[in-house]
C-alpha cells in the first residue's frame, strides 16, 4: 500500500512540475509601453504570434528588445523572468494574436 501512495504522490508532482515548465514560453518584447500609446500596453513576439499583455509591474524589463519568458500563451496574470530571475508581472489579454491584432492593441484609442 505505501509503494503505491508513494508512485501516485510521484506521479502527481511530475505532472504538476512538468506542466508548470511546458508554460514558459520565451518571447520578445516588439512594442513597449513608449511604443504604444497606451501607458501600459506591450506586445511581445513568440513563436506563435503575438501575446498582448499589460505591464502591472517590471517595466525596466519589458522595453523594446528585451527578451522574456513566462507563461506566454495563456490568458490572466502572469510572473515574467529574465535569466531565470522573476522580473515582473504581466496581464496576457490575448495571444497567438497576428500582427493587425497586434497593431490594434498597441495602438487603440
Amino acid at each position: 500500500m505505501k509503494s503505491i501512495t508513494k508512485s501516485l504522490s510521484f506521479i502527481f508532482l511530475s505532472i504538476f512540475f512538468t506542466n508548470d515548465l511546458l508554460a514558459q514560453v520565451i518571447g520578445e518584447v516588439v512594442a513597449d509601453h513608449y511604443k504604444c500609446e497606451t501607458y501600459d500596453h506591450i506586445v511581445i513576439e513568440t513563436n506563435r504570434g503575438f501575446t498582448l499583455a499589460q505591464v502591472y509591474s517590471g517595466y525596466s524589463d519589458t522595453y523594446e528588445g528585451h527578451i522574456i519568458e513566462g507563461d506566454l500563451h495563456s490568458y490572466g496574470y502572469t510572473e515574467i523572468y529574465k535569466d531565470g530571475e522573476e522580473v515582473g508581472r504581466i496581464y496576457v489579454e490575448d495571444y497567438m494574436a497576428g500582427e493587425s491584432a497586434a497593431q490594434d492593441w498597441c495602438f487603440k484609442e
